[in-house]
């Protein structure tokens, strides 16, 4: 009975185990431009794109504060076409490039430990999209 017992116990402590990894992936979801979607400029401000987005199993720090490397824990990296990547280390869920130009677009975003180096593996979105003319 005792070898039954101990048997069960493994094989839960194993799912359990297994389930708590698998629930910690972290997860990255771009809500917003859309895949193909038009961004129709604002007559007062211009091309604006508001990228929002939704983050899961993964904490946004600071990096400047939070030098250590910590697993779950990071800052966002996000990039309007070929520009340099701004960062992303607030709790925010939005993002805002000003003054786009009309034409096709992509926006990047991707999780990176606080060092700024991708997570293994690699938990990155990418969206494309139009900014239409005036």
């Amino acid at each position: 009975m005792n070898a039954l017992i101990r048997w069960a116990l493994i094989v839960a402590i194993g799912l359990l185990t297994a389930e708590a990894a698998w629930a910690a992936a972290p997860e990255l979801d771009i809500l917003s431009p859309r895949e193909g979607g038009t961004i129709h400029p604002d007559p007062k401000l211009g091309a604006v794109v508001v990228t929002e987005f939704e983050v899961k199993h993964f904490k946004i720090v600071d990096f400047t504060g939070v030098t250590i490397q910590e697993p779950g824990v990071g800052h966002i990296l996000i990039r309007l076409d070929n520009q340099p990547f701004s960062t992303i280390h607030t709790e925010s869920k939005i993002s805002v490039f000003g003054q786009v130009t009309p034409g096709k677009h992509t926006v990047t975003l991707e999780l990176v430990n606080n060092d700024h180096t991708p997570l293994k593996p690699r938990v990155i979105k990418t969206v494309h999209f139009t900014v239409a003319s005036h």
